[in-house]
């Protein structure tokens, strides 16, 4: 295989981003789990639930959550909830309240128009799968896609495109929420730190298999 500009630029990419990495590890220390561990330890000790209610806040807002990872700041602060001396319950209540009023905000672009802004950035694909969900099962029969905010989102957006009454739409979505949330939360709490120590461990290995998927999905696409 010959290979064309578009390829040449995806294996600099990935060699940059592994390059940089390594770069990173041995400057700050990223292959000791422990300290990496305290780091952020100490950020949750520092900002406590408001950096968890600010991180959901913005993971519920569609748009910017594809490039703001409020899942994983709540995740992470599940597994070091009791580490970081953070009760376990007020961060789910925080988490999900948070990401809840930013499903209140999807409503609204898709009750008033703005949702046409997601079609344009590559959006419509799911926004109409969760149009044509909504229409045949209703709002009660989509509670999975709230199993994550990034599908929750479109379903919220969808709910508004679609002229859904508020109020069932909003009770609905706190209490799908409040479930997935919950269940995320007490499993990441119980397990977090062991899946932390072992993701740092061998976060090199997984960043090179993740990369050359990558690399795979590029050279099998068409070139124009």
């Amino acid at each position: 295989m010959i290979l064309n500009k578009k390829h040449l630029k995806a294996v600099l990419i990935a060699v940059a981003v592994i390059a940089i990495y390594l770069l990173s590890r041995e400057w700050l220390g990223l292959n000791d789990s422990e300290k990496v561990l305290g780091w952020i330890t100490d950020m949750f000790q520092r900002f406590g639930l408001p950096f968890v209610f600010v991180a959901g806040l913005l993971e519920g807002v569609l748009l910017i959550n594809w490039y703001w990872p409020g899942s994983g700041v709540i995740l992470l602060g599940a597994a070091l909830a009791s580490r970081a001396g953070l009760p376990l319950e007020w961060l789910i209540v925080t988490a999900v309240s948070s990401l809840w009023l930013g499903y209140l905000f999807d409503y609204a672009l898709g009750r008033y128009g703005w949702y046409k802004l997601v079609i344009k950035y590559g959006g419509r694909p799911l926004l109409e799968r969760a149009q044509k969900q909504l229409k045949q099962r209703g709002h009660i029969g989509v509670w999975f896609w709230y199993a994550h905010p990034q599908t929750a989102n479109f379903v919220a957006t969808a709910a508004g495109i679609l002229q859904y009454k508020f109020w069932p739409f909003a009770v609905t979505a706190l209490v799908a929420q409040a479930l997935w949330g919950t269940a995320w939360a007490l499993l990441v709490n119980a397990i977090g730190l062991t899946l932390l120590d072992q993701l740092i461990q061998y976060s090199l290995p997984a960043l090179v298999i993740f990369m050359i998927i990558w690399l795979y999905r590029v050279f099998k696409r068409p070139t124009a």
